[in-house]
Protein backbone atom coordinates (compact mmCIF):
# COMPACT_ATOMS: atom_id res chain seq x y z
CA UNK A 1 0.00 0.00 0.00
CA UNK A 2 2.85 2.38 0.82
CA UNK A 3 4.54 1.66 -2.52
CA UNK A 4 1.29 2.42 -4.38
CA UNK A 5 0.91 5.67 -2.44
CA UNK A 6 4.50 6.71 -3.22
CA UNK A 7 4.01 5.85 -6.89
CA UNK A 8 0.83 7.93 -7.00
CA UNK A 9 2.57 10.90 -5.41
CA UNK A 10 5.46 10.63 -7.88
CA UNK A 11 3.04 10.50 -10.82
CA UNK A 12 1.19 13.55 -9.51
CA UNK A 13 4.49 15.41 -9.20
CA UNK A 14 5.48 14.55 -12.78
CA UNK A 15 2.09 15.73 -14.06
CA UNK A 16 2.37 19.01 -12.13
CA UNK A 17 5.85 19.69 -13.55
CA UNK A 18 4.59 18.86 -17.05
CA UNK A 19 1.67 21.25 -16.66
CA UNK A 20 3.96 24.07 -15.50
CA UNK A 21 6.30 23.43 -18.41
CA UNK A 22 3.36 23.53 -20.78
CA UNK A 23 2.17 26.87 -19.35
CA UNK A 24 5.64 28.34 -19.67
CA UNK A 25 5.91 27.24 -23.27
CA UNK A 26 2.54 28.68 -24.25
CA UNK A 27 3.29 32.01 -22.59
CA UNK A 28 6.43 32.47 -24.69
CA UNK A 29 5.22 30.86 -27.90
CA UNK A 30 4.08 34.13 -29.50
CA UNK A 31 6.09 37.05 -30.80
CA UNK A 32 7.67 39.25 -28.15
CA UNK A 33 6.29 42.77 -28.06
CA UNK A 34 7.89 46.13 -27.44
CA UNK A 35 6.83 47.45 -24.02
CA UNK A 36 4.64 50.47 -24.78
CA UNK A 37 3.50 53.20 -22.37
CA UNK A 38 0.62 55.49 -23.50
CA UNK A 39 0.70 59.21 -22.76
CA UNK A 40 -1.79 61.83 -21.59
CA UNK A 41 -1.97 65.60 -21.83
CA UNK A 42 -0.11 65.97 -25.11
CA UNK A 43 -2.67 68.07 -27.03
CA UNK A 44 -1.93 71.27 -25.11
CA UNK A 45 1.81 70.80 -25.62
CA UNK A 46 1.32 70.25 -29.35
CA UNK A 47 -0.96 73.24 -29.85
CA UNK A 48 1.40 75.42 -27.86
CA UNK A 49 3.99 75.37 -30.66
CA UNK A 50 1.64 76.46 -33.46
CA UNK A 51 2.04 79.89 -35.01
CA UNK A 52 -0.95 82.17 -35.50
CA UNK A 53 -0.91 81.42 -39.24
CA UNK A 54 -0.91 77.68 -38.59
CA UNK A 55 -3.80 78.02 -36.16
CA UNK A 56 -5.81 79.54 -39.00
CA UNK A 57 -5.50 76.21 -40.84
CA UNK A 58 -5.73 73.57 -38.10
CA UNK A 59 -5.26 72.62 -34.47
CA UNK A 60 -4.22 69.34 -32.86
CA UNK A 61 -6.91 67.18 -31.27
CA UNK A 62 -6.86 63.94 -29.29
CA UNK A 63 -8.35 60.65 -30.47
CA UNK A 64 -8.99 57.49 -28.45
CA UNK A 65 -9.15 55.53 -31.72
CA UNK A 66 -5.70 56.74 -32.78
CA UNK A 67 -4.40 56.06 -29.25
CA UNK A 68 -5.49 52.41 -29.55
CA UNK A 69 -4.05 52.00 -33.05
CA UNK A 70 -0.67 53.51 -32.16
CA UNK A 71 -0.35 51.43 -29.01
CA UNK A 72 -1.00 48.27 -31.03
CA UNK A 73 1.34 48.94 -33.94
CA UNK A 74 4.19 50.35 -31.82
CA UNK A 75 4.18 47.14 -29.75
CA UNK A 76 4.68 45.04 -32.90
CA UNK A 77 8.39 44.26 -33.29
CA UNK A 78 7.92 43.62 -37.01
CA UNK A 79 6.55 47.13 -37.51
CA UNK A 80 8.84 48.86 -34.98
CA UNK A 81 12.01 46.76 -34.82
CA UNK A 82 14.80 47.15 -32.30
CA UNK A 83 16.99 48.90 -34.89
CA UNK A 84 14.45 51.72 -35.29
CA UNK A 85 14.11 52.21 -31.53
CA UNK A 86 17.90 52.33 -31.24
CA UNK A 87 18.13 54.88 -34.09
CA UNK A 88 15.52 57.12 -32.48
CA UNK A 89 17.06 56.73 -29.01
CA UNK A 90 20.25 58.32 -30.27
CA UNK A 91 18.53 61.15 -32.15
CA UNK A 92 17.28 64.45 -30.78
CA UNK A 93 15.84 65.47 -34.14
CA UNK A 94 12.71 64.03 -35.73
CA UNK A 95 13.24 60.51 -37.11
CA UNK A 96 11.19 58.56 -39.62
CA UNK A 97 10.89 55.01 -38.23
CA UNK A 98 10.39 53.20 -41.56
CA UNK A 99 7.47 52.55 -43.89
CA UNK A 100 6.10 49.54 -41.99
CA UNK A 101 4.79 51.61 -39.08
CA UNK A 102 3.20 54.30 -41.25
CA UNK A 103 1.68 51.73 -43.60
CA UNK A 104 0.23 49.86 -40.63
CA UNK A 105 -1.39 53.06 -39.38
CA UNK A 106 -2.93 53.88 -42.74
CA UNK A 107 -4.16 50.30 -43.20
CA UNK A 108 -6.26 50.76 -40.06
CA UNK A 109 -7.79 54.09 -41.06
CA UNK A 110 -11.30 53.97 -42.45
CA UNK A 111 -12.54 55.94 -45.44
CA UNK A 112 -10.73 57.53 -48.36
CA UNK A 113 -6.97 58.13 -48.29
CA UNK A 114 -5.23 60.56 -50.66
CA UNK A 115 -2.36 59.07 -52.66
CA UNK A 116 0.94 59.75 -50.95
CA UNK A 117 -0.76 61.80 -48.25
CA UNK A 118 -1.16 64.77 -50.57
CA UNK A 119 -4.27 66.88 -49.92
CA UNK A 120 -3.86 68.98 -53.06
CA UNK A 121 -7.16 67.88 -54.57
CA UNK A 122 -10.68 67.33 -53.25
CA UNK A 123 -11.85 64.02 -51.76
CA UNK A 124 -13.23 61.75 -54.48
CA UNK A 125 -16.46 61.34 -52.50
CA UNK A 126 -16.90 65.09 -52.11
CA UNK A 127 -16.79 64.73 -48.33
CA UNK A 128 -13.52 63.86 -46.59
CA UNK A 129 -10.29 61.88 -46.69
CA UNK A 130 -7.61 61.06 -44.11
CA UNK A 131 -3.93 60.10 -44.00
CA UNK A 132 -1.50 59.24 -41.22
CA UNK A 133 2.17 59.86 -40.44
CA UNK A 134 4.40 58.40 -37.71
CA UNK A 135 7.63 59.86 -36.32
CA UNK A 136 10.03 59.02 -33.49
CA UNK A 137 12.59 60.75 -31.30
CA UNK A 138 14.83 59.89 -28.35
CA UNK A 139 13.27 58.50 -25.20
CA UNK A 140 15.85 60.49 -23.25
CA UNK A 141 13.70 63.56 -23.83
CA UNK A 142 10.76 64.43 -21.61
CA UNK A 143 7.26 63.89 -22.97
CA UNK A 144 6.74 67.64 -23.42
CA UNK A 145 10.08 68.10 -25.18
CA UNK A 146 9.38 65.23 -27.58
CA UNK A 147 5.81 66.27 -28.38
CA UNK A 148 6.72 69.92 -28.91
CA UNK A 149 9.67 69.05 -31.14
CA UNK A 150 7.76 66.71 -33.45
CA UNK A 151 4.51 68.70 -33.44
CA UNK A 152 6.43 71.80 -34.52
CA UNK A 153 8.20 69.82 -37.24
CA UNK A 154 4.94 68.34 -38.51
CA UNK A 155 3.16 71.69 -38.56
CA UNK A 156 5.97 73.30 -40.52
CA UNK A 157 6.81 70.50 -42.92
CA UNK A 158 3.50 68.82 -43.71
CA UNK A 159 0.70 71.22 -42.81
CA UNK A 160 2.45 74.33 -44.14
CA UNK A 161 3.70 72.67 -47.31
CA UNK A 162 1.95 73.15 -50.65
CA UNK A 163 3.20 69.65 -51.49
CA UNK A 164 0.77 68.18 -48.98
CA UNK A 165 -1.95 70.73 -48.25
CA UNK A 166 -4.07 73.15 -50.27
CA UNK A 167 -6.62 75.43 -48.67
CA UNK A 168 -8.75 75.60 -51.82
CA UNK A 169 -9.45 72.50 -53.92
CA UNK A 170 -11.50 71.83 -57.04
CA UNK A 171 -14.44 69.43 -57.02
CA UNK A 172 -16.63 68.85 -60.09
CA UNK A 173 -15.42 72.05 -61.72
CA UNK A 174 -15.98 74.33 -58.71
CA UNK A 175 -13.57 75.57 -56.03
CA UNK A 176 -14.20 74.72 -52.39
CA UNK A 177 -12.50 75.68 -49.15
CA UNK A 178 -10.69 72.71 -47.64
CA UNK A 179 -10.89 72.36 -43.87
CA UNK A 180 -8.38 70.36 -41.84
CA UNK A 181 -8.18 68.64 -38.47
CA UNK A 182 -5.11 66.85 -37.13
CA UNK A 183 -5.32 64.07 -34.55
CA UNK A 184 -2.23 63.41 -32.46
CA UNK A 185 -1.20 60.48 -30.26
CA UNK A 186 2.05 59.46 -28.58
CA UNK A 187 3.52 56.43 -26.81
CA UNK A 188 6.90 55.59 -25.35
CA UNK A 189 8.20 52.32 -26.77
CA UNK A 190 11.14 50.38 -25.34
CA UNK A 191 13.18 47.59 -26.83
CA UNK A 192 12.47 44.14 -25.39
CA UNK A 193 15.85 42.78 -26.47
CA UNK A 194 18.52 41.67 -24.02
CA UNK A 195 21.06 43.25 -26.39
CA UNK A 196 19.71 46.73 -25.75
CA UNK A 197 19.91 48.25 -22.28
CA UNK A 198 17.12 50.67 -21.49
CA UNK A 199 16.78 52.20 -24.95
CA UNK A 200 13.44 53.80 -25.72
CA UNK A 201 11.77 56.13 -28.20
CA UNK A 202 8.83 58.48 -28.25
CA UNK A 203 6.61 57.40 -31.13
CA UNK A 204 4.17 60.09 -32.25
CA UNK A 205 1.41 59.69 -34.82
CA UNK A 206 -0.68 62.23 -36.70
CA UNK A 207 -3.83 61.71 -38.74
CA UNK A 208 -4.82 64.58 -41.02
CA UNK A 209 -8.44 64.74 -42.17
CA UNK A 210 -9.43 67.01 -45.03
CA UNK A 211 -13.10 67.93 -45.23
CA UNK A 212 -14.72 69.74 -48.13
CA UNK A 213 -16.01 73.08 -46.86
CA UNK A 214 -17.99 75.91 -48.41
CA UNK A 215 -17.96 76.66 -52.10
CA UNK A 216 -15.72 79.59 -53.00
CA UNK A 217 -17.75 82.54 -54.25
CA UNK A 218 -15.95 84.96 -56.53
CA UNK A 219 -17.56 88.38 -56.32
CA UNK A 220 -17.03 90.18 -59.60
CA UNK A 221 -17.76 93.87 -60.10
Amino acid sequence: MKLKKIASLMLAGVMAVSMLAGCKGSANSGEEENPVVPTTGIVADANGVLTDDQKEIFSYVGSTNLDAILKEIAADTKKLPESEIEKAYNSFVTCYPGNALMNALNDKLEGLKPAGGEFTSAPANGKSQSYGWVYAISGKMTQTEAVEKIAKYFAGYVMASSTYVDNVVNYNGADYNAEYSVEISAVKASSNSNDVDGESAWVIAFVVTQTLGDKVVNNVG
